[in-house]
């Protein structure tokens, strides 16, 4: 008897294995325990040994096969996946869990404290850079590499030349007798908190001669009156500087045209005139003349030694109404910031600074901007 039950246990155990060949996972657990489900509503007795056993080992298998089934899917889906989903993100940035367990990459921006002016770093260029390239690397703009490092936007780079980056855009700045965080940051109207955090300035004391940075600050204008032996070398005479305006140039007595309100600003040639790309007139001399305020107004920029955008030395005065007058490429000025000028007044020599061919580009750049709009000049005198 026991050999007949042992025949009927295996068949059923043949019988799951076969199962297992068209079933898996949970639908083979499903349809082996619907059977049994079937078979004992059928019976109306109750089960002998040898059935009992049968249902056991039936069972049995498929409990077995179900866990394996399960288990390899889930040995290969991590194989799969798991490691290199895992190797992926460890390599690309730090690993952190998240209130669910789940593994995220941290953004590599806030794993890094803010630069410092202490951070200022050195640059070697290498073969094809330029001041764009370089900037854009560094997350700063060219105009900051051109003034940290004293030059101009049309420098020629040489390979193995030294570079100072600094942490942001803005200026350096060396304080002088009598200066204070405040007041540095009203001169570059910036933020004084910005200028402390950026120079770890402990308890916001610093000293004269000592250089800090000036973050989003741009240079300052600056107007340097001319040597008396610069202008005695531009007029042909030895004058005193304070004078030279008056002795050798004068002021014009010319006045504008019917319906108009400026005059010619100085004697020369129409070399350029209004097109586009150039939204102003050039009036050429060999002969250096004095520059003249085009109409009466305040003078609200007086740039010298600088580039200033190819300008050069350069003056721009505000006539009120909306209306401004800029006065490039001088040899000097004799105006600074403030100045209240009258029409037919000098403001400067005509010159040959900034974007200009040498000796031989001697000319006026006169720009008429009416409410930020460059206008025909002529339309006005």
């Amino acid at each position: 008897m026991l050999g007949h039950a042992f025949k009927k246990s295996y068949d059923g155990i043949l019988a799951a294995s076969s199962l297992i060949g068209t079933y898996s996972g949970i639908k083979l657990a499903s349809h082996v325990f619907s059977n049994l489900k079937a078979k004992h509503r059928a019976r109306v007795v109750a089960p002998t040994a040898a059935t009992l056993y049968k249902r056991l080992a039936v069972l049995t298998v498929g409990i077995m096969s179900v866990t394996a089934v399960l288990g390899s899917t889930f040995d290969v889906s991590y194989a799969q996946y798991g490691d290199e989903y895992l190797n992926q993100i460890s390599q690309e940035g730090t690993l952190v869990a998240d209130q669910d367990g789940y593994f995220t990459k941290a953004n590599p921006q806030t794993t890094h404290t803010q630069r410092s002016f202490k951070d200022i770093a050195q640059y070697t260029v290498d073969t094809g850079d330029n001041l764009s390239l370089i900037a854009k690397r560094f997350n700063i703009k060219a105009e900051t590499l051109v003034w940290e490092n004293g030059l101009t936007m049309t420098s020629v780079l040489k390979i193995g030349q030294k570079l100072n980056i600094p942490p942001s855009d803005g200026i350096s700045h060396r304080v002088t007798t009598g200066q204070s965080i405040e007041k540095i940051a009203a001169l570059y109207k910036v933020d004084a908190q910005k200028i402390v955090a950026m120079n770890n300035l402990q308890g916001g004391v610093i000293t004269q001669g000592q250089i800090i940075f000036v973050p989003d600050a741009k240079p300052l204008p600056t107007v340097q009156q001319p040597s008396a032996r610069t202008i005695a070398r531009a007029t042909g005479r030895d004058a005193p500087a304070r004078n030279v305006e008056r002795t050798s140039l004068s002021n014009s007595s010319s006045s504008p045209s019917a319906g108009k309100f400026m005059i010619f600003p100085t004697v020369g040639v129409l070399t350029q005139g209004f097109h586009s790309g150039h939204y102003a007139y050039d009036i050429a001399n060999r002969s250096e003349p004095p520059i003249w305020a085009a109409a009466s107004g305040t003078v609200v920029t007086a740039t010298m030694g600088v580039w200033a955008g190819g300008y050069g030395n350069h003056v721009v005065i505000d006539h009120g109404n909306g209306v401004k007058t800029l006065y490039g490429h001088m040899t000097y000025l004799t105006v600074k910031v403030g100045d209240k000028v009258t029409q037919g007044e000098v403001i400067g020599r005509m010159g040959h600074t900034g974007n200009v061919r040498g000796v031989t580009g001697i000319h006026l750049h006169f720009e008429v901007i009416d409410h930020g709009v460059k206008k025909v000049p002529s339309n006005y005198y």
